[in-house]
């Protein structure tokens, strides 16, 4: 039968390689989980320059943004030094949070990026998803904190129906250039 072929802006993820898929998504997206995987013992500073390192950036600009970042998100420069695995989860929250806003790619994905944030920083964080959205980047996320949901979304879709517990959760996107489209799930043996 074959698998029918793609269309555009159409994600395929179940016809692709997982290392395909992953390595084609990092270098056109961005990402923020909630919680910071890193390799131990790396110095916060080259967690978030790490990103523009591997894109060809000079170190030293990779980790002079990397500090802009960090400065704005409240993190002291005495711990640029230390590893994150020593930080507090709202501390390794915003090193996570640099890290992800660090490239300038045009998608950028975020999964509850304000969730273990005081006050001060997740205004830091809005405005920096305002940022992204000003150089035309498309940005999706899951917010369940409906007062920055409202401010950084211009479209909510509540996916609720989508869990069986019915658990409400919203995703929330801006400014695509296209639909975005999902084939069915069906997987289909070729063999």
């Amino acid at each position: 039968m074959g698998t029918p072929p793609a269309q555009p802006h159409t994600v395929r993820p179940a016809i692709r390689s997982w290392r395909d898929f992953s390595f084609r998504c990092s270098s056109r997206a961005g990402y923020v989980s909630q919680f910071l995987r890193c390799v131990p013992r790396v110095p916060a500073l080259e967690v978030v320059a790490e990103p523009l390192i591997d894109r060809g950036v000079n170190v030293e600009d990779a980790r002079s943004r990397a500090a802009d970042l960090l400065s704005r998100l409240q993190i002291a420069s005495t711990m640029w030094a230390l590893p994150p695995a020593t930080f507090s989860g709202g501390e390794q929250q915003r090193v996570n949070i640099a890290r992800g806003f660090i490239a300038d790619l045009p998608l950028l994905l975020l999964d509850e990026p304000t969730a273990s944030l005081d006050t001060g920083n997740k205004q830091v964080v809005i405005e920096l998803i305002a940022e992204k959205l000003e150089v035309g980047a498309a940005v999706l996320g899951v917010f369940h904190d409906a007062e920055v949901r409202e401010m950084v979304a211009d479209r909510v879709v509540f996916v609720e129906d989508f869990s069986p517990s019915g658990h409400p959760c919203a995703v929330t996107g801006r400014r695509f250039a296209a639909p975005l489209t999902f084939p069915s799930t069906e997987v289909r043996d070729e063999r």
